[in-house]
């Protein structure tokens, strides 16, 4: 890999076998990144105003949570892909996949737009989700190219941080269309963004896996790779954790249009709810850019962990005494919270999975999130599925979290050396 004399943009590996090409410095680098990731997150935000017009343009009963698996199929898409874009990604280089990746996201989006039932909405919605993938898994390999330990955490909550920018902007958005266009309207934004960000990406990302370091899409290879991620004990730990916090937040994105309007009967505020809570999240991954900066992932894990266990507890007990309709001010502040804190646990623990696998940072990270992101589907469903109109089996479900991560996070405190992430 090449190093580039500017200072700003000394960061940024390069192929030195690829085209010469004019290099963006860190802060466009950063925000061109989050701008692929933030794709795949705009494929789900904005159309959550639009739901019970979907339920009626489908012919689905009012208030159907058959309209939820819009967002879950769109995660499984978005799960199965990683296991080819991820791989692809250590053999034909990171810009390849980039491109291929947002092809099959604007041909999903365009095939939404055009469904014209729930089944073929649902299908379409897979392929988008599918092409999504590409962003994520890439960015991450991306990262892992460029940056390091506590280094590549504080990049990955920038990026996280603008990521999160997509929920606080997209409903709003998508509540502006509806009001003025027909509600497949946002599906075709989607695929337009989808273009115009191939086109920026086309000019301004370099390539950063070089020729030499790239490897052959053999099976025994990949069989290899994916062994040594689900067998590295330093790796398997924060995977696990990250995979639990995912499921929850899925069943939270998927469920919080019912919660909102059905519960709190909040559904003209849907958009403004939905966009301050994750303006919390989004605060706090910027906020774990300079916790990491200043304390360490080490010392980090384990107070954030146990804030998460405290508001998750909370939850419950707010939930169980009030027969799961709770008041909108006690029940949402805690939810923020409980939701703030998994921002910050999400990236650590994802960055300590892929710490001991920069060798093969794309299969890694494609298994990782492939891993995480059908489970998370699955579960977050399976939650869905219980939604009683009332928010005890998503606090339920987030007290079981709380539990099961704090024994994950336990465990890598105690098997983690400050050497690990240098």
């Amino acid at each position: 890999m090449g190093a580039l004399s500017s200072p700003v943009e000394s960061r940024i590996p390069v192929d030195a076998s690829a085209p010469v090409r004019k290099l963006p410095g860190r802060v466009e680098y950063v925000g061109l990144l989050a701008s692929l990731m933030a794709l795949g997150a705009l494929g789900i935000d904005m159309m959550l105003p639009a739901f019970e017009l979907m339920r009626a343009s489908l012919g689905l009963e009012p208030g159907s949570p058959a309209i939820a698996q819009t967002v879950t199929t769109y995660f499984l898409g978005m799960a199965g892909a990683q296991l080819f874009f991820g791989p692809l990604s250590d053999r034909y280089g990171r810009r390849p996949v980039v491109f291929a990746g947002i092809g099959i996201y604007v041909i999903g989006a365009v095939g939404s737009a055009l469904a014209p039932s729930l089944g073929v909405l649902l299908f379409t919605r897979f392929v988008w989700g599918f092409g999504s993938a590409a962003g994520r898994v890439v960015v991450l390999a991306i990262v892992r190219d460029s940056f390091v330990g506590d280094d590549m955490a504080r990049t990955m909550s920038t990026l996280m941080a603008v990521f999160l920018l997509v929920p606080i902007l997209a409903p709003s958005l998508g509540s502006l269309v509806i009001d003025v266009a027909p509600w497949r309207t946002v599906f075709w934004i989607s695929a337009v963004l989808g273009v115009g960000i191939a086109i920026w990406a086309s000019f301004r990302l370099p390539e950063t896996l070089a020729v030499a370091d790239r490897q052959p899409i053999r099976v025994d290879v990949l069989r290899a790779s994916a062994k040594r991620v689900l067998t590295e004990p330093s790796s398997l730990v924060p995977l696990l954790g990250v995979t639990v916090l995912t499921s929850v937040f899925t069943s939270y994105l998927a469920s919080s249009e019912a919660i909102i309007g059905d519960v709190f009967g909040r559904g003209d505020q849907f958009a403004l709810i939905f966009g301050a809570t994750a303006g919390v999240f989004g605060l706090a991954s910027l906020l774990n850019g300079r916790l990491v900066g200043r304390f360490g992932m080490r010392r980090l894990l384990a107070p954030v962990m146990l804030l998460y266990a405290i508001a998750a507890v909370a939850l419950a007990v707010v939930s169980l005494t009030s027969d799961g309709r709770p008041e909108f001010w006690v029940f949402y502040p805690l939810l923020a919270l409980v939701f703030a804190s998994s921002m910050i646990l999400n990236p650590n623990l994802n960055t300590m999975a892929l710490v001991p696998l920069g060798d093969i940072a794309g299969t890694a990270s494609s298994i990782i999130g492939a891993i995480s992101l059908a489970a998370g589907s699955i579960v977050g469903a399976l939650l869905d599925r219980r939604f009683d109109g009332s928010v005890t089996p998503l606090s339920l479900a987030v007290l079981t979290s709380a539990t099961i991560t704090s024994m994950l996070v336990a465990r890598v405190l105690s098997n983690l050396r400050e050497d690990d992430l240098r």
